[in-house]
């Protein structure tokens, strides 16, 4: 489920007369989950469609129609270079 999509379902059990969470404390939670969710998301495979679509598409982009080889050989480099934060 995506971040909006959970935020506006009407079974969220979020209601106003819950307390909310400090700013800090949410940064803490975060920087906590932070590994386990990037872990998460290089395992989906819906992660390694998208990279390699827009991979492909930012490569033919900047160098137009190029070698087979080439183009397949740079995607999979890049895909290797390209980190999440």
């Amino acid at each position: 489920m995506s971040l909006v999509a959970h935020y506006s379902s009407p079974s969220s059990t979020y209601s106003q007369t819950d307390m909310p969470l400090s700013a800090t404390t949410v940064s803490r939670l975060a920087d906590a989950l932070k590994e386990d969710i990037i872990e998460e998301i290089y395992m989906n495979d819906k992660y390694c469609d998208v990279m390699q679509e827009l991979i492909g598409d930012a490569i033919e982009k900047k160098l137009g129609n190029c070698d087979q080889d080439l183009f397949f050989d740079l995607g999979m480099v890049l895909m290797d270079r390209i980190e999440l934060k």
